[in-house]
Formats: structure tokens, C-alpha cells, sequence
């Protein structure tokens, strides 16, 4: 499977929560027996593409804990794939590499594949863009996707119009709202991180991988692809668990698994 740039996953939703009676210990407070990573296998295509790891620890009891901040990270070739903190992996050059999670003498491995970094795929406005939209709440009911709109910019109700969105973002306002010259001027930038002065407050920061979808977006010329990748079906990791009431919470990644056998992440 090919893993591409985070689009069609910003769309996605999903909760996973289960608690189990049983041992009163805390699941953090013990050793575990042992580690495990999903996904285990990872290929990443692009310079944007990225993957969010979840580990797992078994204890005693059958009993099992998300441990995705409670470990060590680390990427045996940091020029191929870096790792954060959190267990989000990123490309840093074509190659293979490890990544190594590491608790109270256990370990566990995931292999990382990084292709096509040189060139990346371009953004793809239908969902991409409006995803990024839609992460910063900008599409929403509450704000600029109402039916009269905020203030004078009107999106569809959660990216539902692509064609009325792209003409709102790229012609109305005298074009102020992308700045293609100038991608960090652009008004959807500056307002959205509230560094000109925007009713709704700061809703995404220039850190954030939304920030980076809408200026590329921008640079690239804020084209709108013709094509879009058909989604075959979606993925929840982990598909199920039983968790201790003592550890009763659990991160989720959604993969949309695309008719063409792209994983985008």
C-alpha cells in the first residue's frame, strides 16, 4: 500500500473507547510485558505525507494500555524519517528505516518506507483544502459555512460546494484572500492564525499541518484538480480493545483506503 499526504483522513471521525472491570493497578504504574506498534508498516509518499503511530502495552490479566506518549521514539535514520515525541513520523529523504519505541526494557520496531520525496503530489483542493477548512472549524455551521456567511465570506456548509468555495477563496475580496505572490499574506492565512485581527480568533497554527496544506495550496497556485482518489473504505486502528478502567482512554488513527491503493495518513 502506498501512503500518501494527509487528505481525505482530516475527514474522518471516529471514537474507541471500551473500560473492562478487573485489578484495581494502574496499567502505567508496572512494567509491561511487552510492546507493539501499528502500524507496523509504514510507506510514506511525498515531503507532506506523515503517519501517527499507536503503541501498544500488554500487561498482566490480559490487560492492555495506549502507551503512544508514554514511550521513547527514535529513528535509526533520522535523514530518512524523523519521529516526534508524540510518535508522529514524517519524511526526511527517500529510504528505508526503523523506528524504535521503547518502554522499561521492552522495545518494538516499525518499519518506514519514503518515496517520491523530491517531488510530492500536488495539493488537491476537493479535499486537502477543504479538509484543512474543515479542521480549522472555518466551513462550519457557527462560523463562515452558515448560509449568510461571516462578515462577508461565505464557504459551503462543510466543503459540500467545492466549486462555490473555490470562486469564494480565489476571486471575491480582490483576490486578498489567497495572495499567490505572497502565500503568508493571504487573508485565509492571517485571519485563520489570527495575525490580522479576525472575529472568530485564532483557528489553526502555522505549525499545524493545515496551515501548511492551505499556503502550499496557495504557492502551487491554488489550482483545482480535476481528479480526486475514489475512497474504497475506511480504516480504524486499533479495529478493537478492551481497556482497563484504570486506563480507560485510547488515541485512534483513521486510514481512508483509496480505490487506486493509496493509504493517504
Amino acid at each position: 500500500m502506498r501512503h500518501h499526504s494527509p487528505t481525505l483522513a482530516a475527514l474522518a471521525t471516529g471514537a474507541l473507547i471500551a473500560a473492562v472491570g478487573g485489578s484495581t493497578a494502574r496499567a502505567t504504574d508496572e512494567a509491561p510485558k511487552s510492546l507493539s506498534i501499528a502500524p507496523a508498516e509504514i510507506v510514506l509518499n511525498g515531503p507532506r505525507a506523515r503517519q501517527q503511530l499507536l503503541v501498544t502495552g500488554d500487561f498482566t490479566g490480559d490487560l492492555q494500555a495506549d502507551l503512544t506518549d508514554g514511550v521513547e521514539y527514535e529513528s535509526l535514520d533520522p535523514r530518512v524519517a524523523e519521529v516526534t515525541r508524540s510518535g508522529m513520523v514524517l519524511p526526511r529523504g527517500d529510504g528505508g528505516s526503523e523506528v524504535v519505541v521503547r518502554r522499561e526494557g521492552r522495545e518494538a520496531r516499525a518499519r518506514v518506507r519514503i518515496v517520491g520525496f523530491a517531488q510530492g503530489d500536488p495539493v488537491v483542493f476537493r479535499t486537502e483544502v477543504i479538509a484543512a477548512l474543515g479542521r480549522g472549524g472555518c466551513n462550519q455551521g457557527a462560523c463562515h459555512g452558515s448560509p449568510q456567511g461571516k462578515n462577508g465570506f461565505r464557504l459551503s456548509l462543510r466543503g459540500s460546494n467545492p466549486d462555490l468555495d473555490i470562486v469564494t477563496l480565489t476571486h471575491e475580496a480582490f483576490g486578498r484572500r489567497t495572495d499567490r505572490l505572497d502565500p503568508p499574506a493571504s487573508l485565509i492565512l492571517r485571519k485563520a492564525t489570527a495575525r490580522t485581527p479576525h472575529q472568530g480568533g485564532p483557528r489553526i497554527r502555522e505549525a499545524d499541518p493545515a496551515y501548511n496544506v492551505l499556503r502550499t495550496w496557495i504557492s502551487e497556485g491554488t489550482r483545482d484538480a480535476s481528479s480526486v482518489r475514489a475512497v474504497r473504505r475506511l480504516e480504524v486502528l486499533p479495529a478493537r480493545r478492551s481497556l482497563h478502567t484504570s486506563s480507560p482512554r485510547q488515541q485512534i488513527v483513521v486510514r481512508v483506503h483509496g480505490e487506486d491503493g493509496s493509504v493517504p495518513t
